[in-house]
């Protein structure tokens, strides 16, 4: 069994079988300098047989990408970009400002969360506390629900504010 990456280029890794009681996955390790690519797919060789099997490719992270927001004159999140550093996704957003989109910043979850194909980040840039959502609900289509608490003294109340989002 071989593991290629979306350029064709076999990996170098380990692939097995999970345990005996569930032969429904297959797994690989890559060596610890080697990044993990947006997508896989696995080709078979039926020794007996001598017939090659290939798989369709599978991505590893469907959040991975730049995210727009599908309402170009939004007043709230204009951008999200997710990208895949080692076991981390680090999730980084712009908000609509004038003359140019305000940077929020970047923050980081584990890649294992996003195996409900939902993310769940917080933000505080210290008179807000952000807490979001964001969520796989199309092929290529993100929703991102924010729930903001605000925390100075305005008095504002709490809001929930939902965007969607494409690549």
């Amino acid at each position: 069994m071989d593991i290629y990456n979306n350029d064709n280029v076999r990996l170098y890794g380990f692939c097995a079988l999970e345990s005996s009681e569930n032969l429904n996955s297959i797994w690989f390790a890559l060596p610890k300098t080697q990044m993990p690519p947006e997508s896989v797919y696995i080709v078979l060789n039926d020794r007996a047989c001598e017939h090659e099997y290939t798989s369709n490719s599978v991505t590893i992270c469907s959040f991975i990408g730049n995210w727009l927001n599908e309402d170009p004159e939004t007043g709230g999140i204009t951008r999200v970009e997710i990208v895949l550093n080692g076991s981390d996704l680090r999730v980084h957003e712009w908000g609509a400002c004038l003359p140019v989109d305000c940077d929020w910043g970047t923050q980081i979850t584990p890649v294992e969360d996003a195996q409900d194909d939902i993310l769940n980040v917080s933000w505080n840039p210290g008179f807000v506390v952000r807490n979001q959502s964001l969520e796989i609900v199309e092929v290529n289509r993100l929703m991102v629900t924010t729930f903001s608490h605000y925390i100075d003294s305005s008095g504002r109340p709490d809001v929930t504010d939902i965007y969607y989002f494409t690549k």
